[in-house]
């Protein structure tokens, strides 16, 4: 009997985690169709708006997520589907196996977050400042635009660069950028190492 429901209890869970997936495509459906409603009448569409009202009360939740918010980039929709992914994975590990255990989860929920939040954080921050600083070297036409658009997001890790390797001393540009170029990528590095051992950890307890 015991065997029986948990067979079953199984399968309820793998069909959880077809319909998180699903979920999660219309969620990204809706992400796309939203670069494009500037310059066309999409949000009129019917379409459109069935998505809006089973995708919008979700990731409405974590819109008050400032620390996920800059003036032009929002990425509280990264957290909505690192969400979406932790349980999807909880659902798969129990349809698959049968079984459970704390640490697991924890490593699940470790693993999701770097992969969708941490990791895509660095990727950006380091592209971004690769960018300011090559525009250092080689300026265009538009470059004092591109530079004010990157600024916006990444002056504050900056200033803060700025602050506890040059003590708020006034430094070139090129200077400022170059050290925080290899700050970042080196805190990339420990950091994926932690995260690893600490998921690899967990796994084996």
């Amino acid at each position: 009997m015991y065997v029986q429901e948990s067979t079953i209890l199984m399968k309820v869970a793998l069909v959880l985690a077809q319909v998180l997936t699903f979920y999660n495509l219309l969620i990204w459906i809706k992400i796309i169709m939203s670069w494009f409603s500037p310059f066309s009448n999409l949000n009129r569409s019917p379409v459109v708006q069935f998505l809006n009202k089973i995708v919008d009360p979700y990731l409405n939740l974590f819109r008050n997520a400032k620390a996920l918010k800059t003036q032009t980039i929002d990425f509280t929709p990264l957290l909505a589907f690192a969400l979406i992914s932790i349980i999807q994975s909880i659902f798969n590990l129990y349809g698959t196996t049968g079984s459970i255990t704390l640490n697991v989860v924890l490593a699940l929920i470790i693993s999701t977050l770097w992969s969708y939040l941490i990791s895509p954080f660095f990727i950006i921050l380091i592209a971004l400042i690769g960018i300011r600083l090559f525009l250092c070297f080689k300026r265009g036409p538009n470059s004092i635009n591109l530079i004010r658009a990157i600024e916006r997001i990444i002056g504050g890790f900056l200033n803060w660069i700025q602050k506890v390797f040059f003590f708020s001393k006034i430094v070139s540009d090129r200077t400022l950028l170059i050290v925080s170029t290899i700050f970042s990528i080196f805190s990339y590095i420990v950091v994926k190492q932690f995260i690893t051992y600490l998921i690899s950890y967990l796994v084996n307890l």
